[in-house]
């Protein structure tokens, strides 16, 4: 996992006392982290790991039911917390809820709810800001390490940074045949800072702001 080893290692220890808010900018690899914080933890939980992925939601109102469609269990309630409660009360369990930025109030209703009455159950989040709930603890992904100055970069020195790393990951995800090379060093770079959060996008040109766009426009 690219340049988040570290918060995986460390976000496990959080769950047993609080919850942990995985924050940081889009692209930076929140979700990258929960899952793998997710994957080293499933044999600790006799009810299992449940991701609940937001980002899909558009109505605020709605956190509640994607859970419980999540857990199978079907409810028909305009106001389904209480039976999620009761459903998950004795349950022990780990639940991810992925992308809360654009429900966040919803978010953190729902989560201080369970927890408050739910002893087993743990719950990782990941958010572009702070949920600002009850028992929350925010654990802040730091920008990847970039280059400093991408003129005249080589394809071996940018690949040094974490960030030109996951960028070339993503771009090899979308197209098989990517591969970094010298001439394309420089531009990488310099996209690769932004696009993990490091820097404003708005100075950049479009195509060159994420591994996609960057692969769509390069010359075959």
């Amino acid at each position: 996992m690219v340049g988040s080893r570290g918060s995986v290692r460390r976000l496990p220890n959080s769950c047993r006392n609080a919850f942990p808010d995985d924050r940081g900018p889009g692209g930076i690899g929140k979700t990258t982290v929960a899952l793998a914080v997710a994957d080293r933890l499933i044999t600790s939980y006799a009810d299992g790991v449940h991701f609940v992925d937001l980002a899909p939601v558009g109505d605020h109102r709605l956190v509640p039911h994607v859970l419980a469609f999540v857990l199978g269990h079907a409810i028909h309630s305009d106001d389904p917390i209480p039976a999620l409660i009761s459903y998950l009360r004795t349950k022990q369990l780990l639940l991810v809820f992925d992308n809360c930025e654009h429900v966040i109030e919803s978010a953190a209703v729902l989560v201080e709810e369970l927890l408050r009455n739910s002893p087993k159950l743990h719950v990782v989040t990941t958010s572009r800001e702070p949920l600002r709930a009850e028992g929350e603890h925010v654990h802040r992904l730091a920008p990847l390490a970039v280059p400093t100055e991408s003129e005249g970069l080589m394809a071996a020195e940018a690949l040094e940074f974490p960030a030109v790393r996951l960028f070339v990951e993503r771009a090899t995800a979308r197209l098989d045949s990517f591969e970094l090379t010298d001439a394309d060093a420089s531009v990488v770079g310099t996209s690769a800072a932004g696009w993990t959060g490091s820097h404003s996008r708005s100075s950049w040109p479009r195509a060159a702001s994420t591994p996609w766009g960057f692969v769509a426009s390069r010359p075959t």
